[in-house]
């Protein structure tokens, strides 16, 4: 039996899909970023 991958016939489709991880990973980063800045606005 044949085995292709699923984006095989869509044009762009790994390139969607990079850029949806790619986003996905943002709210880690601005929790990162926001943990950071309670720790200044609370220290100074």
């Amino acid at each position: 039996m044949l085995m292709q991958h699923i984006g095989v016939g869509y044009f762009g489709y790994y390139r969607a899909t990079a850029y949806a991880m790619k986003h996905s990973l943002m709210p880690e980063i601005a929790k990162l970023r926001m943990k950071a800045l309670n720790f200044w606005d609370k220290h100074g």
